[in-house]
């Protein structure tokens, strides 16, 4: 009884953390005042962006299985589910961001860029881009098992109940 409990304030506190980590930086970014200078398409690509780190942070602990409540199968459902969105929002992200200002995303694709955060986001975007490759790969390319997840982890490892099963199960 008292394990369970556990498990359930365990479950609670990290989807608690996770929902905190995304909102916080959407809501600060809502109500920022820099927002009234900027086009609606600059103003979803820079939200979509926020969105995308966020949801960043839920991938590892939805694919280590470090939420007690959830299953082996619904955790790596979510982590594909996510995934995928994840994709999508770098798109709309570099879309946006493109349609606002193309000379700036070719700066920040060739590293020309002046700022050091565009540096960062154009090398997740390849992180992110290569990990969800690797996952669309995963049976055809018939990697090893830990050969695939280094790549898609990107030289990453962490450790979580699940760490024995493929993610193709």
């Amino acid at each position: 009884m008292v394990e369970t409990a556990r498990r359930g304030v365990r479950g609670a506190l990290i989807g608690a953390a996770l929902v905190t980590a995304v909102a916080v930086p959407l809501a600060a970014a809502a109500f920022s005042p820099l927002l009234a200078w900027r086009e609606p398409v600059y103003i979803m690509a820079g939200f979509s962006g926020i969105l995308a780190m966020g949801l960043l942070l839920c991938q590892p602990v939805l694919a280590g299985g470090y939420i007690p409540d959830l299953s082996t199968r619904i955790s790596r459902r979510l982590h594909r589910l996510i995934g995928t969105t994840l994709v999508l929002m770098v798109l709309v992200h570099v879309g946006g961001l493109w349609i606002t200002s193309p000379p700036d995303v070719v700066d920040a694709l060739l590293f020309r860029s002046a700022t050091a955060f565009s540096v960062w986001g154009v090398i997740a975007m390849w992180a992110v881009f290569g990990a969800a490759l690797l996952a669309l790969l995963l049976k055809r390319l018939r990697l090893k098992w830990w050969v695939w997840r280094l790549g898609h982890t990107s030289g990453g490892h962490h450790r979580g109940r699940n760490d024995h099963q493929c993610v193709a199960d």
